[in-house]
C-alpha cells in the first residue's frame, strides 16, 4: 500500500454485509454487485477467523437492535428538522416575496424584496471567489519534494469538482441555501452505479440478428427483438455501462437529518440523508428489484415536507394509477452513526442504509467519514445551526413593506378620492360607475361631493431611507459599495470611496472565508480521500501546460489543505497592479545581481508572470511562458569587481604597457647599435681596401684581399649573433 493512502473500506463488492440485500450504493465507499449468500454460510465465517481477537462477540447488535436504535435516532432528528423547516419556510417566503399574512382587502398588498436584493448582491462576489481563475484552496507540500505532487493534487481535485461534476451549480445552490435558509449542504461519494445504454439495430436479417444477440448476451447485455418490415427484425441491445467516479451534489436542507445537540458534523451522534427515490434509481444502485418493490409505497410524495412539496410541480403530485412500477417512490435513508455494532465496547462509525416507511436496514458497513459539509454564513458557536443573511433583513423587509403599502394607499386616496353622497338623493349605480365622464343622477345639487384626502406619503420617504441605511449597516451592501451611486462617486475623495467599497467587501470576504473553512475545505479533502481509496488506475492529464500521469492511489490522503482567501482581499485589477510592481522589482534584482542572486530566481519570476496571466483569464500560462526545467542552472558569471580590484587591474595594465615600451626602446637601441656597427665595419673595410691598394701601388706587389674580407665577415656575423642573444636576454 502506498505511503499515506487510507485503507480501502470493505464494500458490497469485496466484503459481504450481514444482510441479504447487498447493494452497490453510489454514495458508499465501495462497489460491485454482491448476490445473496447461501443460508448455511454465516456472515462471520468469511469475515473473521475463529482466533481473531477483533471478531465481534456474541453480544453484538442484531438486525432488530440496529434497526430500533437508528429508527429512534432518525425520529428524533426529524423532530429537530421540522422545527428548522418552519424557520426556513418563512425565510423562503420572504425571499420569494409572498404575502406576509397581514394584507387587507381593498388596500395595497405590495411586498418589497430586500431579502432577495441582498442575497443577489452577495452571490456574484461569492461565485467570483470560488469559481474564478484562482483556486480558493490549495494542497500544501510538506517537503521540498512534494511541491509538484501538491500542484497535481490541487489541479486534479478541482478538475473533478468543476469538470467531472457540475461544481458550479453545486456551489451556487449550496451558497444560496445558506444565505436564505441558514444552511447549505454539500455531499460527495464514490459512484459505481451502472447506467443502462441502449443500442438499436433496425432491418437485420434473422440470422444476423441472432448472431448479434448471442454476442450481446455473452457480455451480459439484454436483447429485445421487434418485428420489422417483411422478414427483417429490429433488436435493441441494452447494456449496463459503469463509469466509477466521484460525485458531488448540493443536498436540500430538509433532507439532512442531524440531532439537535450536535456541535458539528463530526460530533453528531447520527447524520442521515433522507430522501425519496424511485424503484428504478435504487435498482441501478444495485438493490434487488423484488426487495425494492416490496418496500415501495403507493405514493409517498404526500409525506414530504412543505419545503420539498413547494419545489415539486403540480404534475408531480399524481395518483398511484399514473405511476408505473419503476417510478414508484421509496423512502431511502442513508445514516452515518457511531455504533458499538460488534459489542467490543467501542463505538465505530458505520454507514447504514434503510428503506421504506419502516426503515428496514438493507445495508451496513464501516465508514471513514460523514460525507457532508455544512455552509452557514453566520455560524453560532457550539451548535451546528446558525443564522442566515435573510434573517438580517427579514424585519427590514416587513417594515419597508408596511410603509410602502401605506404610501401607496395615501397616493391612491389622493388621486382617486372617495365621494360623499346623500342617501336617497343619488343614484348609487351611477356613483359606483368608474367610467370617465359618466353622469351621476342626483335629485338636488350638492348631493355628491368628493372626500379630498391630501397625499402624505412624502412624510414616509425618510423612513424608507432610514431602513435602507440599517440594511447597509447590517450587510455592508450599498449602491456606493457596488459603484452604482453616481453622486457619492463624484462628490467623495478616492480614499473615501475605497473605504466604502472595502467595507462591503469585508462582509462578503468574511462570509467567503467561513464557507471556505467550514464547508469547501472539508469537501475537497473528502474528494481527495475518495480518489486515494478508489481510483486505482492511472490517468494521463494535461495539468499546468504539460501532460503528466495521475495516480491518486499513491497520494497521501491526509495532505494539508490551505485556504488562499483573506479578509479585505482586493479586486482582480488591484492584484494585477500589485503583481506588476512585484515583477518590476524582480526584473531589477535579476538585472543588477544576476540569476544567482539570493533574493529572486527565474522560477519565481516565471510564477509571477503565470499568476498575472491566470488573473487575466488565461487558463494555460505555458502557452506564453515555458516552464523552467528542473535541471536548469544559470550560467556562471564573473564575480563583481570592487573599485580596488579595478584600480589594481588598471595599474597592472599600465605596468605591462611600460614594459612593452621599454622593450621597444631596447630593441630600437639594439638596431641602432647594429646599424652603427655595420657602418663602422663598412668604413673600416673601405679603409683597409684603400690601404691595401696604396701598398700595392707603393710596393708594386699584389695582396690577396679575399681572405681579409672573409675574416671580416666572420667577425661581423659573430658580433651580430652576440648582439641578438643580448637583446633576447
Amino acid at each position: 500500500m502506498a505511503k499515506g493512502a487510507q485503507r480501502n473500506i470493505p464494500s458490497p463488492g469485496n466484503r459481504r454485509p450481514p444482510y441479504a440485500v447487498s447493494p452497490v450504493d453510489p454514495e458508499s465507499s465501495g462497489g460491485g454487485v454482491t448476490a445473496a449468500y447461501p443460508e448455511d454460510l454465516a456472515p462471520e465465517d468469511e469475515l473473521y477467523d475463529e482466533e481473531d481477537e477483533d471478531a465481534p462477540s456474541q453480544e453484538g447488535m442484531t438486525e432488530e437492535d440496529l434497526q430500533a436504535f437508528l429508527s429512534a435516532e432518525i425520529r428524533e432528528a426529524e423532530s429537530v428538522a421540522e422545527i428548522q423547516s418552519i424557520h426556513r419556510q418563512k425565510l423562503t417566503d420572504r425571499y420569494d416575496g409572498l404575502p406576509q399574512g397581514d394584507e387587507e382587502d381593498g388596500q395595497s398588498q405590495v411586498v418589497t424584496r430586500e431579502v432577495r436584493d441582498t442575497v443577489h448582491a452577495i452571490l456574484p462576489s461569492l461565485i467570483r471567489i470560488f469559481a474564478g481563475p484562482e483556486h480558493v484552496a490549495e494542497f500544501s507540500p510538506r517537503t521540498a519534494d512534494d511541491i509538484e505532487l501538491a500542484d497535481q493534487q490541487t489541479d486534479y481535485v478541482h478538475y473533478v469538482l468543476m469538470s467531472q461534476n457540475p461544481g458550479f451549480l453545486a456551489l451556487y445552490s449550496a451558497f444560496k441555501d445558506a444565505l436564505i435558509r441558514r444552511q447549505g449542504v454539500l455531499k460527495w461519494w464514490w459512484d459505481e452505479s451502472k447506467e443502462p445504454i441502449t443500442d438499436s439495430y433496425r432491418g437485420l436479417p434473422l440470422e444476423a440478428a441472432k448472431m448479434l444477440a448471442a454476442d450481446a448476451e455473452s457480455i451480459g447485455a439484454k436483447v429485445n427483438f421487434w418485428q420489422g418490415e417483411g422478414d427483417l427484425v429490429d433488436i435493441d441491445v441494452i447494456r449496463l455501462q459503469e463509469q466509477p467516479q466521484v460525485r458531488i451534489m448540493a443536498v436540500p436542507p430538509e433532507e439532512l437529518l442531524i440531532n439537535g445537540t450536535a456541535r458539528c458534523i463530526d460530533s453528531a451522534r447520527t447524520v442521515a440523508h433522507r430522501r425519496y427515490m424511485t424503484v428504478s434509481d435504487l435498482v441501478a444502485m444495485g438493490y434487488e428489484q423484488e426487495d425494492v418493490e416490496e418496500m415501495a409505497g403507493t405514493n409517498d410524495f404526500h409525506v414530504l415536507s412543505v419545503e420539498a412539496r413547494k419545489r415539486l410541480t403540480e404534475s408531480a403530485m399524481i395518483s398511484d394509477d399514473t405511476l408505473d412500477t419503476a417510478s414508484r417512490p421509496v423512502l431511502y435513508v442513508e445514516a452515518y452513526s457511531r455504533i458499538d455494532f460488534d459489542g467490543d465496547g467501542v463505538a465505530e462509525l458505520r454507514k447504514v442504509c434503510m428503506m421504506g416507511e419502516e426503515l428496514k436496514v438493507v445495508h451496513n458497513e464501516p465508514a471513514v467519514e460523514r460525507p457532508f459539509a455544512l455552509l452557514c454564513p453566520d455560524p453560532t458557536p457550539h451548535t451546528v445551526f446558525g443564522g442566515s443573511i435573510a434573517e438580517l433583513v427579514e424585519d427590514i423587509q416587513e417594515i419597508s413593506t408596511g410603509v410602502l403599502r401605506r404610501m401607496l394607499n395615501s397616493l391612491a386616496n389622493a388621486i382617486t378620492p372617495r365621494v360623499v353622497v346623500v342617501e336617497g338623493q343619488v343614484n348609487i349605480e351611477d356613483v359606483l360607475n368608474n367610467e370617465n365622464s359618466a353622469v351621476i343622477r342626483a335629485r338636488q345639487p350638492g348631493m355628491v361631493q368628493p372626500l379630498n384626502v391630501p397625499f402624505v406619503g412624502q412624510e414616509a420617504f425618510p423612513m424608507l431611507t432610514y431602513m435602507g441605511e440599517i440594511r447597509e449597516n447590517r450587510t455592508g451592501i450599498s449602491k456606493a459599495a457596488a459603484g452604482l451611486d453616481a453622486d457619492a462617486m463624484q462628490s467623495t475623495t478616492r480614499a473615501a470611496v475605497a473605504a466604502t467599497v472595502n467595507a462591503a467587501h469585508q462582509h462578503i470576504e468574511l462570509i467567503a472565508r467561513i464557507f471556505a473553512e467550514t464547508g469547501v475545505k472539508r469537501m475537497l479533502k473528502g474528494v481527495l480521500g475518495l480518489l486515494c481509496r478508489h481510483q486505482d488506475s492511472e490517468r494521463v492529464m494535461r495539468l499546468r501546460g504539460k501532460w503528466v500521469p495521475i495516480s491518486p492511489a499513491t497520494w497521501n490522503a491526509d495532505a494539508d489543505l490551505v485556504i488562499n482567501l483573506g479578509q479585505g482581499q482586493t479586486s482582480i485589477d488591484d492584484r494585477l497592479m500589485k503583481l506588476e510592481k512585484i515583477a518590476m522589482r524582480q526584473e531589477a534584482i535579476l538585472q543588477n545581481y544576476g540569476p544567482q542572486n539570493p533574493l529572486v530566481t527565474i522560477k519565481q519570476y516565471r510564477y509571477t508572470l503565470s499568476k498575472m496571466l491566470e488573473l487575466s483569464g488565461f487558463r494555460d500560462p505555458s502557452r506564453f511562458f515555458s516552464d523552467v526545467p528542473a535541471d536548469w542552472k544559470p550560467p556562471e558569471q564573473e564575480p563583481q569587481q570592487t573599485p580596488e580590484m579595478l584600480l589594481a587591474q588598471v595599474q597592472a595594465k599600465q605596468i605591462e604597457a611600460d614594459i612593452e615600451m621599454k622593450k621597444a626602446d631596447l630593441a630600437l637601441k639594439r638596431e641602432q647599435m647594429l646599424l652603427a656597427d655595420d657602418r663602422e665595419r663598412d668604413k673600416a673595410e673601405a679603409d683597409i681596401i684603400l690601404r691595401v691598394r696604396d701598398m700595392e701601388l707603393k710596393y708594386q706587389t699584389t695582396i690577396d684581399t679575399a681572405q681579409i674580407q672573409a675574416s671580416m665577415q666572420r667577425d661581423r656575423r659573430a658580433e651580430q649573433a652576440a648582439q641578438t642573444m643580448q637583446g633576447q636576454a
